[in-house]
This record gives structure tokens, C-alpha cells and sequence, in this order.
């Protein structure tokens, strides 16, 4: 891991990939940031990183499949799975798309 390198976990965006009779398949997707390399004391954005979680339909278990990098303690990953099984409880449907936004 690069030092440094920190994900934002306080806004994660979600979208369905795939559907089947026995699971879903989640991107999550959210911002990486360094410290400006040009001696400002505030951090920059490098770009966005991705990625995929399955929710699986008989007992709402969420499962890593691909982490997202820099974040080592799967913080986007469980927030995002999360939002979707509350969201789905509440609609008895899956979300084609939502978001994490916390702060």
C-alpha cells in the first residue's frame, strides 16, 4: 500500500451490476486522496477507486469479492453493503443504485 493513500468512506456510491435468483452483485465506488506532494497541508483527490460485493437473497449475507484498494479495513465495503440490505428491508427490493453519505 502506498503510504499516505487514504479512501474517503464517508461517501461511497453504489451500483447494481447483476442480478440472479441467488445473489446480487454491488460496485462501490468512492474517492482516493495524498497529501499535495506541494507542501499545502491539505490532501487532493488522485481519482476514484472501485470495488464488488455480492449480497446473496436467501439470508442477506454480503460478500467481498474485490476490495477497494487503500481501504484496509474494508470500511467502504461494509457501509455500502450495509446501506443496500437496510434499503432492501425497508422496500423488499434491491437498489439499482444508491449512496453512502455520512458527515
Amino acid at each position: 500500500m502506498s503510504e499516505g493513500m487514504n479512501v474517503d468512506v464517508m461517501s461511497i456510491l453504489i451500483e447494481k451490476d447483476k442480478e440472479s435468483e441467488d445473489y446480487v452483485d454491488y460496485f462501490y465506488a468512492s474517492n482516493i486522496y495524498t497529501k499535495d506532494p506541494r507542501g499545502n497541508s491539505r490532501n487532493i483527490c488522485l481519482g476514484n477507486v472501485r470495488g464488488l460485493f455480492r449480497i446473496t437473497k436467501v439470508d442477506l449475507e454480503a460478500h467481498l469479492l474485490l476490495p477497494i484498494e487503500h481501504d484496509s479495513k474494508n470500511g467502504c465495503f461494509l457501509k455500502a453493503s450495509r446501506k443496500v440490505i437496510k434499503q432492501f428491508k425497508t422496500n423488499n427490493k434491491f437498489p439499482n443504485k444508491t449512496s453512502f453519505q455520512s458527515g
